[in-house]
């Protein structure tokens, strides 16, 4: 993610490893009072992967981007569907709900090897991220010195760029869920886009996550995801950047004002007709209904009260703003899933999008491509017998 200025950090000698404090280190006792923001040390840590091997490839290199500190590069034509990578992580951690405790994160950081400490305390994080993590260590906890500032730098890292992995968790005593993320260093460096063209994807069948591009990536492009929800406007995105450390300048963000208002209206339009859709969708499953009901009047566009146009309709306004990746494929597979084409012909439609756009974002081994195969299999099965 986008490198920046990190202060208040021990000085390490150019000759020794990057973590500074290589003897191994015992948690201090938890205190009796509660902890800063109510965190609360875990008694559960997932601890971290011991060995970590790079990727080696020739589709992509790590280079500093102007503006941005490292990014990922394209050295060759990507075309759309390619799994750049697929990578282990580096660390694992449980995340709780509200925040990162510091202390379990820099355990699980002291079980790696001293080269994949190094890799990892490369890694960026925000200075408003190490502050929040510095604000989680109590003063009074026995530290030696500079380790505090130490631990909290390993902590910001984790909350900068960690990614959850699957759908493991685990519910403690107060009702609170963890769930278990990960920091995956090349899908760490690659910086943010308003109009992403790669897509990342937790594939628990090889147990790693993968990197596709979802559009033809040309030589000397920048590789970038997305940070954020992408379909708020332009300062709503922003406030949650902020965090960060960086103002978006995007293609999106960066680009000629009136084109900017114009693509907030736009995404505005696709989260309403979303919003609308979902609520038939419940509605529907109240009352065991066949298929959704109209949309409500309050869909003003005229005829998009058709579930059917409105779909259609919010199928182009993400292909005009770029959103070809997992923003698309769940309106894909909202479409299958509750039948919103009034017959089998155009739920084989909806079902053969569907199915190649999870070609393409999660590729043919992931369990979604393969239940979307299988599910477009039937609806043909059932196409051929009538």
């Amino acid at each position: 993610m986008s490198d920046s200025t990190l202060s208040g950090l021990p000085q390490i000698p150019e000759a020794q490893p990057t973590n500074p404090f290589s003897v191994p280190f015992t948690l201090p006792t938890p205190p009796s009072k509660p902890r800063a923001h109510g965190h609360k040390r875990s008694a559960s840590i997932l601890k971290a992967l011991s060995t970590y091997t790079e990727t080696v490839t020739e589709l992509y290199t790590v280079t500093p981007i102007p503006n941005k500190g490292l990014g990922v590069q394209a050295l060759c034509v990507i075309p759309a569907g390619t799994r750049i990578t697929s990578e282990a992580a580096i660390l694992k951690c449980l995340r709780e709900p509200d925040g990162i405790d510091p202390f379990p994160v820099y355990e699980a950081f002291e079980s790696l090897t001293p080269a994949a400490q190094d890799e990892y305390s490369l890694l960026s994080a925000s200075q408003n991220q190490i502050e929040n993590a510095l604000d989680c260590i109590d003063d009074d906890d026995d530290l030696p010195e500079g380790l505090r500032e130490w631990i909290a730098r390993i902590a910001a890292i984790f909350e900068c760029n960690n990614f959850e992995i699957g759908t493991q968790s685990e519910v403690q005593e107060d009702g609170s869920v963890m769930t278990l993320a990960g920091v995956f260093p090349l899908a760490a460096r690659m910086n943010h886009s308003c109009r992403p063209n790669v897509a990342q994807t937790w594939n628990a069948e090889i147990n790693q996550l993968t990197i596709h591009a979802i559009r033809d990536i040309q030589p000397g492009e920048e590789l970038c995801d997305a940070y954020c929800l992408l379909l708020e406007d332009t300062a709503k995105r922003q406030t949650v950047l902020d965090a960060y450390g960086f103002i978006c300048a995007c293609e999106v963000c960066g680009g000629d004002e009136e084109e900017r208002k114009k693509s907030d209206e736009k995404r505005r339009m696709i989260k309403r007709l979303g919003e609308e859709l979902m609520l038939q969708a419940e509605r529907k499953t109240a009352d065991g209904a066949t298929k959704l009901g109209p949309l409500s009047p309050s869909i003003v566009k005229e005829g998009l009260e058709d579930p059917v146009n409105a779909m259609e309709y919010l199928e182009g306004l993400l292909k005009e703003e770029g959103l070809v990746g997992h923003d698309l494929a769940q309106w894909y597979s909202f479409a299958n899933w509750h039948s919103v084409s009034n017959s089998l012909d155009g739920s084989i439609d909806w079902q053969q999008k569907n199915y190649d756009l999870n070609v393409v974002t999660k590729g043919r081994d992931h369990a979604d491509t393969i239940a979307a195969k299988t599910k477009l299999a039937r609806l043909k099965k059932r196409k051929s017998r009538k």
